[in-house]
């Protein structure tokens, strides 16, 4: 009795959800949209309902723009940040890794004392990996938002398999 209890507590619990769910809002910083009549607008501060986006363009003028006009839209998640740190890390220590063997190939009678040159490459890499982060710190990163209102933004792919027999 206490299983067929639970089990409609829990049913009763997720049919409610659809009835008490209020309206999507998403909120960013940027945004950049086409339109369908093919003028592109970028701007900030954007906030997308299920009906409108509003927002400021880049103009400074405020503006509402129905979902139904919209084509594509991109806004802002995050920067490519932790990307540009990882390409200057690499860059970092694959210079420094280049400066240790054409030291010792230069001087082969040099005597290489690799503690030094282990923390030599390790400030190297940190180094390049700050100077990368705050390169890519100042490129976004653009996601599409799929608004699922125009047929001819939404792509169906289908693969068929066609198996022909040869008989000889």
């Amino acid at each position: 009795m206490t299983r067929i209890l639970c089990i409609s507590i829990i049913l009763a619990l997720f049919l409610a959800q659809d009835v008490f769910a209020q309206d999507d809002i998403r909120t960013f910083s940027r945004f950049r949209l086409r339109l369908k009549s093919g003028e592109r607008i970028e701007g900030r501060k954007g906030r997308l309902t299920a009906t409108f986006l509003e927002g400021t363009s880049k103009t400074g003028r405020p503006i509402q723009i129905p979902v139904t006009d919209i084509r594509l839209l991109d806004v802002t998640a995050g920067s490519k940040a932790v990307k540009g740190m990882f390409i200057g890390a690499g860059i970092g220590l694959i210079s420094a890794m280049s400066t240790i063997a054409s030291v010792k190939a230069i001087r082969e009678d040099a005597d290489i004392e690799w503690g030094g040159a282990a923390g030599f490459a390790a400030g190297l890499t940190v180094v390049g990996g700050v100077i990368g982060a705050g390169i890519g710190w100042g490129f976004p990163k653009w996601e599409r938002v799929h608004l699922g209102t125009d047929s001819s933004t939404n792509f169906d792919f289908r693969a068929e398999v066609c198996l022909i027999r040869i008989h000889f």
